[in-house]
């Protein structure tokens, strides 16, 4: 899976928040993986990585708050886990924003 996606070991470690030296064990069958990380893994890498620089509005004049409806209409229904998961995401792209 981590060759096919293109990934090093380091950065799939680092995308399922593992150790590199835990996953290189587990890959060569010398360590019993944990559920918990199992998951991670399972979890891992998204099936399509989405780099920051390539992501546009469709229309780049809507105003501040119909862009706010347009995410809250996207959460509605989402499950806490869901939502934390897009907060760390908001917290990258803001991270990302600034450093340019």
């Amino acid at each position: 899976m981590r060759l096919e996606k293109g990934l090093t070991r380091e950065q799939l470690a680092e995308m399922c928040e593992i150790q590199p030296t835990y996953l290189a064990d587990v890959e060569r069958g010398q360590r019993n993986i944990r559920l918990q990380s199992l998951e991670k893994i399972a979890m891992g890498p998204p099936s399509k990585i989405i780099r920051l620089e390539d992501l546009k509005l469709e229309d780049d004049y809507m105003e501040k708050k119909e862009l706010q409806l347009l995410i809250s209409e996207k959460l509605n229904g989402s499950s806490q886990d869901e939502l934390k998961l897009v907060i760390k995401l908001i917290d990258e792209i803001l991270n990302f924003v600034d450093k340019k």
